[in-house]
């Protein structure tokens, strides 16, 4: 009999000992979970940045735009100022020219 209570006893000394390695093996899966938990918080927060460039060079590549947009404006408007006053200066050079002959 006390052959089989040692029997016994050794059979929950192993069993112990595979519930000891089974809690090893989980708090290193835990530990795991943790940093992945500790990066997918670190992507977020790289996320959330990256939103907050992207809509920062949103705002810029607009004022850029209507920038562009003035600029072009008044590039028209020298365009045109400018042909005008070739125009007065041609009309201007043929009156020369005619008084002249």
């Amino acid at each position: 009999m006390d052959q089989q209570f040692e029997r016994v006893d050794q059979r929950f000394e192993r069993i112990d000992q595979r519930f000891e390695r089974m809690d090893q093996r989980f708090e290193r899966m835990d530990q795991r979970f943790e940093r992945m938990d500790q990066r997918f918080d670190e992507l977020k927060t790289d996320v959330r940045h990256a939103h907050v460039r992207i809509e920062n060079l949103d705002t810029t590549i607009r004022q850029v735009a209507e920038g562009v947009v003035n600029v072009e404006q008044k590039l028209d408007r020298f365009r045109k100022e400018t042909g005008e006053n070739f125009e007065d200066l041609r009309e201007r050079v043929t009156v020369i020219e005619r008084a002249r002959r």
